[in-house]
Order: C-alpha cells, then structure tokens, then sequence
C-alpha cells in the first residue's frame, strides 16, 4: 500500500470514527462519506490530524503537508462519490 493510499484510508476510518458509522453500514452506502460531512471543530481536528500524518508519512514539513492534504482531501470527496 502507498503513502498516500495508507492516509487516505486513515482519514476514513476517521472520518468513520467521528460519524459512528459501523462498517455494514459504509459497506452498504458508498456515498456515506458525502452523506455525513465533517464540520466545525471535528472537521478541523481530522484536517490536523491528516496533516500531522502526511508529515510523518511522507516526511514533509507543515507546510507542504497542509498543502498536500488540501489536495487530498479534494481526493478523498472524489473517491466517494465513485
């Protein structure tokens, strides 16, 4: 598994973990990630906690880390809506 297929599926599982989704139930609904956005306080947390992975991932420093999550996250709303 690449880098960025590991924190992409990390931040799913935390995306996963804030809405208290159980696996049958994102199994069953592939759009449950656009269904149940992240917002606020939570949606920051999981940013800083993309970012701080990324950086420890892919030894980037915060800047190009958030950079590289911000396209990431473009990403990740991408592949759930497939």
């Amino acid at each position: 598994m690449s880098n960025k297929s590991y924190i992409i599926n990390s931040l799913k599982k935390r995306h996963q973990l804030y809405t208290g989704l159980h696996d049958e139930q994102i199994k069953k609904d592939h759009l449950w990630v656009l269904k149940h956005p992240l917002k606020g306080s939570v949606k920051k947390e999981w940013t800083d906690f993309g970012v701080n992975l990324i950086m420890s991932e892919m030894g980037l420093d915060q800047r190009s880390a958030e950079i590289e999550m911000s396209f990431l996250e473009h990403e990740y709303e991408s592949l759930a809506s497939r």
